[in-house]
């Protein structure tokens, strides 16, 4: 977009295009917006390595509005002109051959999928399998909606009739009938593996804490895009326990589930089901909702963070040499002595108290630094100071005070 540049999950596409080294056309959309700066986005995408043609490269380049068709007519012309170069080809008479955009579950008409034909032709009757589901197509609509036979390679359809919701880069295929289709999504649900709903944790150690979570979506491409992002995060110390994924608004059986498993549930454009709102409040199970999926894992992250133990970082700072002893109250002592090693410092400064021996006898804070009967707040070494010493431990002449700060790291996984 025009107005908000190269975002992060552009940056995994740039990522997956370089891979794969596919062909690419750039749409700069919603240039007719007034902060659209279309120079800055052309320079992020330069430092990504997609360099335009205008810049020098070989990448084509469209700034557009879809809202007010503007531009629209030569990014069509940018399409023909780059699967004529390419020699983009496809037999239609085949048997089609379509992959899965996103996928959802409507309550009316059941499981719908958007798909690309690639090659041959997908036809209202057909049996089909999608990677572990099947089904017969009993409609399919075009782009404006619209009811349809066929579709042609490199046509964009929604179809109807699948058992089940598909995956994010599916293949359909075409089946010789309905059993056959059938069998062979099951053999080929069997033979995969790493499939995400019996995926309990991204990290099987049972020794570090793991949080619970049930994600549904709007579609299964939504969940996909959740599990990749969630992947991606560092999870030796914590991870995400997935108890369940699924696509479709948020159910009383999901609450039941997550009640169970300790869960909390997750919902991405969806909505939760007044029944399961009442649940959820007597199950006193967590329900949050997120139109962001950077704000969903955002949330994700900040739970993580807050299963981490806090880490203390001790500095040793200095010692001193006790040389007498001024005031002996039961939580408190003002002492005075030189300072042999380092210094002394008054602020957030911690004392272990030693006495002939290698492990501390006790543990106190300082309260009060002074020298010459004068507040300070750091003495150097071979000076000598008094300071105030809050703690149980009685200290004596000639023990040693060891200075130490201490500071709760920042936690990070």
């Amino acid at each position: 977009a025009a107005d908000d540049g190269v975002r992060p999950q552009t940056k995994e596409v740039i990522t997956y295009l370089k891979d794969k080294n596919i062909p690419t056309i750039v749409a700069i959309n919603k240039i007719d917006k007034p902060d659209a700066n279309p120079m800055r986005v052309k320079q992020e995408l330069a430092e990504h390595d997609i360099v335009i043609e205008e810049w020098g490269g070989k990448v084509m380049c469209n700034e557009i509005s879809a809202k007010n068709n503007i531009g629209i007519t030569d990014l069509l012309e940018s399409i023909l002109l780059l699967a004529e170069v390419e020699d983009f080809k496809a037999n239609a008479k085949r048997d089609g051959l379509a992959v899965v955009l996103e996928s959802h579950k409507d309550e009316q008409k059941g499981p719908v999928a958007t798909v690309v034909v690639k090659t041959g032709t997908l036809k209202v009757g057909q049996d089909v399998n999608a990677g572990k589901t099947y089904g017969r197509i009993r409609r399919m609509e075009n782009h404006r909606g619209e009811a349809i036979d066929t579709a042609a390679p490199s046509t964009p359809v929604t179809i109807f009739g699948l058992s089940d919701t598909a995956e994010t880069n599916d293949i359909i295929q075409v089946a010789n009938a309905k059993r056959s289709a059938r069998l062979k999504s099951q053999e080929i649900a069997t033979r995969l593996t790493g499939d995400k709903k019996s995926v309990k944790s991204i990290n099987d150690n049972t020794d570090i804490p793991k949080y619970n979570v049930i994600i549904k979506s709007d579609v299964q491409g939504s969940t996909e895009a959740i599990e990749q992002i969630l992947n991606a995060i560092p999870q030796d110390k914590v991870a995400v326990d997935y108890i369940d994924t699924g696509v479709g608004n948020i159910t009383e059986s999901d609450v039941h589930l997550a009640e169970s498993a300790g869960a909390t549930i997750y919902g991405f454009n969806v909505v939760v089901s007044s029944v399961a709102k009442r649940v959820a409040d007597d199950a006193n199970v967590t329900i949050k909702t997120y139109k962001v999926i950077y704000e969903l894992v955002d949330d994700i992250k900040n739970q993580l963070l807050a299963l981490l133990p806090e880490e203390i970082e001790r500095t040793d700072v200095g010692e001193l040499e006790v040389l007498g002893i001024f005031r002996t109250e039961k939580e408190k002592m003002i002492v005075g002595g030189r300072v042999t090693k380092g210094k002394v410092v008054a602020k957030d400064a911690k004392i272990a108290v030693y006495r002939g021996s290698d492990e501390p006898i006790g543990t106190g804070d300082l309260a009060n630094l002074q020298h010459n009967k004068v507040d300070i707040d750091e003495v150097k070494k071979d000076q000598e100071c008094g300071m105030t010493f809050a703690g149980t431990t009685k200290i004596k002449v000639g023990d040693t005070l060891k200075i130490y700060t201490e500071v709760i790291k920042e936690k990070e996984l």
